[in-house]
């Protein structure tokens, strides 16, 4: 195993020191290369070397092979910790959304302690979660440590503006979504009081930072339930002002998956807005013109993207369908699913679908047209639920919204109560004693609270 390292690849090779100053460190900006930044990962040159499994990761054990050779990782607790979620992320998060962003941070967690407690905390959540053991879903001692470094981290006006502090900010809001459940969210399905904090320090931040790579899968990750989280506050949201939106929305963007992901995050940056001036208009504060032709906007942006979606899920060499295993399930088939930009384009596309019918149908009223569509998007949320079920909500943490949207789709009881068991199923909420667990009525609230009326019985 190569000695992992903290630089830039070229300083490395050149023994020069490295001020990690990402996207381009300072060594290479000043002699105006192209900064290759550290390996993103170790990387095994034994042959025949034997996988680890999950049950030795989690112990901490590792039973030494008669062909292991190569130099050993550097004994530093950044250094073993960022090891650990290199074999975390690999082997049960695959290729989401969320892996991406992860993949980031074993290069930075030498120079942050809050950045290096909180992966610390996420690691061994995941690995709680995979093994399902018993107690606590998440460690209080390494998430009490993750809280106060990452207090102080907030309170230090160098790290306040550090690429570092955001991400531990995400990692703690991850945990956060996919752990707790003592309470319910107010609004979407999954929520974190992080998110208040990723929202802040993006924005102090400034959108100078958007260009790289890092900034662009941060965004990717954290929009849609920042978006919620501006929203239920009757906050404006920044990201749906002109710069962020230019600076967001025209990144390069090579497959079909991609521009698809690009226009519907630019509708998520403006949903906000658009869903307080559709509650200003229930109240009598906003003319109907003005809402209508906003929603208008956002139907037929989703509309002409209808036919790329169809396009992608006929695809047989990425999408395929297979029986399902559930004898409850309220579809036929199913989808078997490689990559993971699939099933987020399709339920992201599907969510921003149903809460765009909400708006129309609020205005103008349902019609059998729009039931219709809602019900055909709902159908491909359903259709994802075994893909789900395998990869888990922590690389899929948009699901449990998507899929309480879909609720109102439901034509029967039988299908209500699949999506309510499928929902506290996926969240880990299985105790009564200490979870609180969805229900009927607790769906139906937050669907209504979707629709921008006045009130919706969910406090926000």
């Amino acid at each position: 195993m190569v000695a992992w390292t903290s630089r830039c690849l070229t300083c490395r090779q050149r023994r020069v020191k490295c001020d990690q100053q990402w996207p381009v460190c300072g060594e290479c900006r000043r002699n105006k290369r192209r900064c290759p930044r550290p390996p993103e990962q170790l990387k095994f040159h034994a042959e025949n070397v034997r996988r680890l499994s999950l049950q030795t990761t989690s112990t901490g054990v590792i039973r030494s092979s008669p062909s292991s050779v190569g130099r050993p990782v550097p004994a530093n607790r950044a250094t073993k910790i960022g090891a650990d979620l290199v074999r975390v992320v690999i082997m049960t998060l695959g290729n989401s959304s969320l892996s991406k962003l992860l993949a980031h941070t074993p290069a930075m967690l030498d120079d942050s302690s809050a950045l290096t407690a909180a992966v610390a905390c996420l690691s061994d959540t995941r690995k709680r979660q995979m093994l399902a053991t018993a107690g606590p879903k998440v460690d209080p001692i390494l998430y009490g440590h993750s809280l106060r470094c990452l207090r102080m981290a907030l309170e230090d006006v160098v790290l306040l503006k550090s690429r570092q502090t955001l991400l531990a900010t995400i990692v703690m809001a991850q945990i956060d979504a996919a752990t707790l459940t003592t309470t319910l969210p107010n609004l979407q399905a999954t929520w974190s009081t992080h998110l208040s904090g990723v929202g802040f320090l993006l924005e102090h931040q400034g959108v100078e930072t958007v260009g790289d790579d890092l900034t662009s899968d941060i965004l990717t990750d954290v929009l849609q339930p920042l978006a919620a989280h501006f929203y239920s506050r009757h906050q404006p949201f920044f990201l749906g002002s002109p710069k962020w939106k230019v600076a967001f929305c025209e990144r390069p963007a090579d497959s079909l998956c991609q521009r698809l992901s690009v226009k519907i995050f630019r509708i998520m940056t403006v949903w906000p807005d658009v869903m307080g001036g559709l509650r200003g208009y229930h109240c009598g504060k906003v003319e109907f013109d003005s809402v209508l032709s906003k929603v208008m906007s956002m139907s037929a942006t989703l509309e002409s993207m209808e036919g790329q979606v169809q396009m992608i899920l006929a695809d047989s060499a990425q999408v395929r369908t297979r029986p399902a295993t559930a004898k409850d399930s309220p579809v036929d088939e199913v989808y078997q699913l490689d990559d993971s930009t699939i099933p987020r384009v399709c339920c992201y596309h599907a969510l921003c679908t149903i809460v765009t019918l909400n708006m129309l149908a609020a205005l103008q009223g349902w019609t059998a047209e729009l039931r219709e569509h809602a019900a055909s998007v709902s159908q491909r949320i359903w259709m994802c639920h075994e893909y789900v079920l395998g990869v888990g909500i922590f690389g899929l943490h948009y699901y449990p919204t998507a899929l309480l949207l879909s609720y109102d789709s439901a034509e029967s009881d039988r299908v209500r109560d699949w999506i309510v068991s499928l929902l506290n199923h996926l969240q880990g909420r299985t105790n009564p004693a200490t979870d609180a667990l969805w229900t009927r009525d607790e769906l139906a609230a937050r669907c209504f609270a979707v629709s921008g009326r006045q009130s919706s019985g969910v406090e926000h």
